[in-house]
């Protein structure tokens, strides 16, 4: 049997303030001044015909070739690990999780220039992870 993952719907309540916007294939929560990006997204294990840890190992694996630092993170039911970068003066911050057969990726963007400022918010969120609402 196939297993439909949303892309959003229950994984993580956004944070306060900030809208939420179902793109393809994605889901983008926006902060009010719309300078900051909290994306999430997902994928049908068995439409890829790749499971959720094969996947992790292999983020893992990519990561580590690019000499990306990779810190574990366990966040509710979800585990895996988190990068963080900055590329042509966006600072990237990346979740690679999974929780049993569901994978998923979160993704916050923003300038450079804004630096830690939504740290906190983006922790916050995080840790609202759940697969309670979850159509899975």
């Amino acid at each position: 049997m196939s297993r439909k993952f949303p892309t959003f719907s229950g994984f993580i309540q956004p944070p306060s303030g900030w809208s939420v916007e179902q793109q393809d294939g994605y889901t983008a929560m926006l902060n009010a001044t719309r300078d900051a990006e909290l994306r999430m997204t997902t994928f049908d294990v068995d439409e890829v015909r790749f499971d959720a840890t094969s996947w992790l190992a292999s983020v893992v694996r990519a990561n580590r070739k690019l000499s990306r630092a990779l810190v574990a993170s366990e966040y509710g039911p979800f585990a895996g690990y988190a990068i963080e970068m900055v590329a042509l003066g966006t600072r990237i911050r990346g979740w690679f999780l999974r929780a049993g057969s569901v994978p998923l990726v979160i993704t916050y963007r923003a300038p450079e220039s804004v630096g830690n400022r939504d740290d906190a918010i983006v922790q916050q969120a995080l840790e609202t992870l759940s697969l309670a609402g979850a159509a899975v």
